[in-house]
């Protein structure tokens, strides 16, 4: 516990490492570029944890055109700063 009485930073409770904005990041991608590079995903499969988050990240460039692949970039790059 912190001594300052200052929150802890948001996570999720499915992985208490990754904050819950990143899960959400990642899940608003996979709904963006779905027919494109998630088409082998069932559509209610969550998003949970980090190793989630590479999978996005490197469909992302694999898979996708010239704007997928600055998405992933960019939640590359707060991945990141998470770890």
């Amino acid at each position: 516990m912190n001594s300052d009485n200052s929150s802890p930073p948001e996570t999720s409770a499915i992985s208490p490492d990754v904050p819950e904005s990143l899960l959400e990041a990642a899940r608003a991608l996979v709904r963006q570029f779905f027919s494109g590079c998630f088409w082998f995903r069932h559509p209610d499969a969550e998003i949970q944890n980090a190793d989630d988050i590479r999978v996005v990240i490197e469909n992302l460039r694999e898979n996708g055109n010239h704007q997928a692949w600055r998405a992933a970039q960019r939640l590359h790059r707060q991945f990141l700063q998470c770890h």
